[in-house]
């Protein structure tokens, strides 16, 4: 689907591209082959998981882990699907959970593309993914686990519900 480049060097490794017009279509297409349910079962697992790597970096995380959270958050130049995955795996290392890491980086295979993807764009300008990561490293630097956790599973439900609004669009007539 052309949506992975890989680069070589400094500063190289495996990125999201941000998807063209033929990836675009691509994505709607295979938003709208998922059935509503399995989107959202995906979706409650995958805010489970990322609910509980959050709270186990606020019980892990050290000050360095803070500045590396928050680096990968300040990131503004890159497109946010790549920034939103980014976050989301930085935390999972946070917590030290390499199973948990693992999860996320499956999900972000399985499900990322389309929870985070710009076709998702909307008018809604109260959303702002980088005010909801802030509170979300606020909650882990305090080693408020809790907090930390209900606020990752409410940024998730929030990119959730904007998808399930897409995929209603997609496949009602």
């Amino acid at each position: 689907q052309n949506l992975v480049e890989t680069r070589r060097g400094r500063g190289g490794g495996s990125f999201v591209r941000a998807p063209t017009a033929a990836a675009d279509r691509s994505l709607r297409s295979r938003l709208s082959e998922l059935s509503l349910p399995n989107l959202r079962d995906t979706a409650d697992h995958y805010a489970a998981v990322a609910g509980a790597a959050a709270r186990l970096a606020a019980q892990r995380a050290d000050a360095d882990d803070i500045l590396r959270i928050e680096e990968v958050d300040a990131d503004v130049a890159g497109p946010l699907h790549r920034m939103e995955r980014a976050y989301h795996l930085e935390v999972a290392a946070v917590a030290q959970s390499a199973r948990l890491a693992r999860e996320e980086i499956r999900f972000a295979g399985e499900l990322g593309t389309l929870l985070w993807s710009p076709i998702l764009q909307t008018a809604d300008s109260t959303y702002d993914p980088h005010a909801e990561h802030r509170a979300i490293t606020a909650a882990i630097a305090a080693g408020d686990g809790d907090l930390a956790r209900g606020l990752t599973e409410e940024h998730i439900e929030t990119a959730v519900e904007r998808l399930v609004t897409l995929h209603l669009t997609l496949v009602e007539p």
